[in-house]
């Protein structure tokens, strides 16, 4: 039996190296078919179909997947047209139209969620203001020392006040941080 499996995934290798069996089965996933059920039909291996697709044609994969979302919007609209009884329309029951719809704006969320899904996002930028911050802690710590000697330059200079030692301190501790 594992000889038998074993087989079957290299039957269905060989039957995916074929371009034009790749963009027919991309096709009918894009039109709504499961890839399971085109497995069963052309009797592949589901995991190893998956596993080929995703490493050989991985973008023309998503891409299906985004015209699938599409698919399930233009399903949902065929839905509403027969819940309001439009011509040429089976008219269909507000509890089952109702079902029908939540599960194909499911379907179109997870196909396709940059578009359809309920996600929020925020864009944010973060900037770091501490050199602006110790810069400005610093002006603030010279202001009294500048008025002394704007007042008298004659005079000796004070001693350091409070305000300086503390820009002092202040420039010790963001010099080690940084």
């Amino acid at each position: 039996m594992a000889d038998s499996s074993a087989m079957q995934r290299e039957l269905t290798r060989t039957w995916l190296e074929d371009a034009e069996h790749v963009d027919e089965l991309l096709e009918l996933l894009a039109e709504g078919s499961t890839l399971r059920e085109l497995c069963e039909m052309w009797q592949l291996v589901y995991p190893t179909t998956m596993r080929y697709l995703l490493k050989h044609h991985r973008d023309d994969y998503e891409a299906t997947k985004i015209v699938r979302a599409d698919t399930a919007l233009d399903d949902m609209k065929a839905i509403e047209d027969r819940l309001e009884g439009k011509p040429g329309t089976k008219e269909i029951d507000f509890n089952t139209a109702r079902e029908l719809l939540k599960s194909k704006q499911w379907r179109a969320e997870r196909l396709n969620s940059s578009r359809y899904g309920q996600r929020q996002t925020v864009d944010m930028n973060i900037t770091d203001k501490t050199r602006e911050h110790r810069a400005a802690l610093q002006e603030l710590a010279r202001r009294p020392m500048q008025v002394a000697i704007m007042q008298d330059d004659r005079k000796q200079l004070p001693a350091p006040t409070a305000q300086a030692v503390v820009a002092e301190v202040i420039d010790a501790e963001f010099s080690t941080h940084e």
